[in-house]
């Protein structure tokens, strides 16, 4: 997959393999690496007694794992609203994405999010002390997946909203694009308004308490391993980086 990562103070830094572009935080060093439930009785209706109506036909379900082998399929325009719950290791958060923010980018986040792509990923960049600034995540963790999806660039919609905390943006590359990785500001980031950025979701009163508690005590050690972490998965993050959150699911919500 073609790693989308932040850069900041006027640095760019390549993706995927040969660089691997992401926002510097200003304050943050990089370490070394070291009961059953009673139901009421309720009322029954009457039996509806109408001739049945000619019975629908679904569409039969793609198996999953297929949908995530073929990112030529999620091409979805996403409604101009949509919101997204994702269930952590740390808890619940949601978040309220308006596409008229970031057109392109919202029929990339809502496709991926439809085919269970940030599904068990891990929050492998959580920059939180001694300053807050981003939490990210977006690698999956089969590397079969990201060989899939690692030359599936989007160009960056322009900058309407700014990165104020609790807005989810994509990250990018050196040549303003995006892939899969996103990141939720952890901060005011305004910085990086200019940089291109686009803000596409803002999280929902109440969730940035989960995503402060996410743990970031291996800082940026994870993320200058990017390329390892696509063509290994979470196997190498579990054994190089314990205690690091994840996603356990991403769902939209019915509207």
């Amino acid at each position: 997959m073609r790693i989308g990562l932040l850069f900041v103070v006027g640095a760019l830094v390549a993706s995927c393999g040969s660089r691997e572009p992401r926002p510097v935080a200003e304050a943050a060093p990089v370490e070394a690496a070291p009961a059953e439930t009673a139901y009421a009785e309720v009322p029954q209706p009457p039996p509806d007694t109408r001739p049945s109506a000619e019975p629908t036909v679904h569409e039969p379900r793609r198996d999953p794992l297929a949908a995530l082998l073929d990112p030529s399929a999620a091409r979805a325009r996403a409604p101009e609203k949509y919101a997204v719950r994702f269930t952590t290791t740390k808890g619940v958060f949601e978040v309220t994405c308006t596409r008229s923010w970031a057109p392109k980018a919202a029929d990339r986040f809502f496709n991926l999010v439809k085919i269970g792509y940030y599904d068990d990923t891990v929050f492998f960049r959580v920059i939180n002390d001694p300053q807050p600034f981003i939490a990210q995540w977006g690698i999956h963790g089969s590397p079969v997946v990201n060989e899939k999806w690692k030359n599936t660039e989007v160009e960056a919609d322009p900058v309407v909203q700014t990165n104020h905390r609790g807005t989810l943006t994509f990250a990018m590359g050196g040549s303003k694009t995006f892939t899969t990785q996103v990141f939720v500001n952890l901060a005011d980031n305004g910085r990086l308004d200019k940089m291109g950025f686009a803000p596409l979701c803002e999280v929902d009163p109440g969730g940035m308490r989960v995503l402060d508690s996410l743990f970031g005590g291996h800082k940026e050690r994870a993320s200058m391993q990017q390329q390892t972490i696509e063509q290994q998965g979470n196997g190498f993050l579990k054994s190089n980086f314990p205690g690091l959150d994840a996603v356990i699911t991403a769902d939209v919500l019915p509207r």
